[in-house]
């Protein structure tokens, strides 16, 4: 008699019913996972792939920074904003002054603040937690090389 083996052969020296515990462990982790994600977004957290060295060594390309939306911007906050709205770029950096124009900001290894003021209605979030090399895949997927920290 053959011996059968799980996903087509890909993992053809497990028998099935190690394959079979292999899907439901790695659905459960996978519904998990969903859940996880859904219920943050939900309460107002999102998660941004970094593409740039700007905020090294906080932040390197393929972290994933995590921002609430819900938390005050004040001054020592790394934030995510977008610098022109007319432009699809997200950027992370720290923000070194306040004033009713908006927020100053730098990235922590470039010399010099950005040459513009964020208006608040440009800010994403504050930046509260970060997943380190976690974005990779979705670079790797999206073909991107700079741009989130540039």
């Amino acid at each position: 008699m053959k011996k059968r083996s799980c996903i087509a052969g890909v993992l053809s020296s497990v028998p099935v019913q190690g394959c079979n515990a292999f899907v439901t462990i790695l659905s459960v982790f996978l519904t998990g996972l969903l859940l996880i994600v859904c219920a943050a977004w939900l309460l107002g957290i999102r998660f941004y792939a970094v593409t740039g060295s700007s905020m090294e060594p906080l932040l390197s390309v393929g972290d994933i920074a995590v921002v609430d939306t819900n938390r005050p911007v004040e001054e020592g906050n790394v934030i995510a904003f977008i610098p022109d709205p007319s432009l699809d770029v997200m950027v992370t950096h720290r923000v070194i002054g306040v004033s009713e124009e908006g927020y100053t900001t730098r990235g922590d290894a470039n010399d010099a603040a950005d040459f513009r003021k964020v208006p608040a209605q440009n800010v994403k979030g504050v930046m509260i937690g970060k997943i380190p090399k976690a974005g990779m895949i979705i670079l790797r997927l999206k073909g991107v090389g700079g741009g989130m920290n540039e």
